[in-house]
């Protein structure tokens, strides 16, 4: 008469598989925690380095076209502590060769009218403008997320809230200084995540001429 020998048990009792689910929606779940975080961080980073990069290079235009304007033609002008939303301006291009007005001297030559301002009253866009308020006129936009009101301050309260100088700056301000224009410029960008990322960049320059 044979002896059965009992096989080695095969599977996983119930009790067991439930466990090991358990134990790799445990894992999975920290995996993709971390991963989740490592996401939203680089996320986050690159929209930081867009705004900075977006900010600069709004500032470096409007700044070079101040540089290149006549300061006797900066329209309007306001000194410190006050500012203005937007700047109308003309390029000194030279000197003619004739003297229409007699007084024994070429006749100063000045570029077309231009402006740096809002797009529209409702917009958040900053453009540059040629020949403005005419039949020939056309823009370009320089900037986008532009806020109404600048970082830091609150509206019409005749408060220098962000400590900047400034009192009720718009998001796009001018300060003239005789030959010397000081910009600031706010934006106001979506993170993608239900917040926003507050950028302000500042420059002073000295008009050419």
């Amino acid at each position: 008469m044979t002896r059965r020998i009992p096989s080695s048990r095969s599977g996983f009792t119930l009790l067991e598989t439930i466990i090991a689910v358990g134990l790799l929606a445990l894992v999975m779940s920290n995996v993709y925690s971390v991963l989740g975080g490592t996401t939203y961080a680089l996320t986050k980073r690159n929209v930081e380095f867009e705004a900075d990069a977006q900010a600069r290079r709004a500032l470096e235009r409007i700044a070079m076209a101040v540089i290149g304007a006549h300061s006797n033609s900066l329209d309007p002008t306001n000194a410190s502590p006050g500012s203005v939303s937007g700047i109308n301006y003309q390029e000194f291009l030279g000197l003619s060769e004739e003297d229409e007005n007699g007084d024994g001297k070429n006749d100063e030559v000045f570029s077309d009218p231009m402006r740096i301002g809002s797009t529209s009253a409702s917009s958040e866009d900053i453009s540059w403008f040629q020949n403005p308020g005419t039949e020939f006129e056309m823009h370009v936009v320089w900037a986008k997320n532009v806020p109404a009101v600048a970082v830091g301050e609150t509206p019409a309260n005749g408060i220098d809230d962000n400590e900047n100088g400034l009192i009720d700056e718009t998001g796009l301000a001018f300060v003239q200084d005789g030959k010397r224009v000081r910009i600031v410029l706010s934006l106001r960008i979506s993170d993608g995540r239900g917040g926003f990322l507050e950028r302000q960049e500042q420059t002073t320059v000295t008009c050419r001429n």
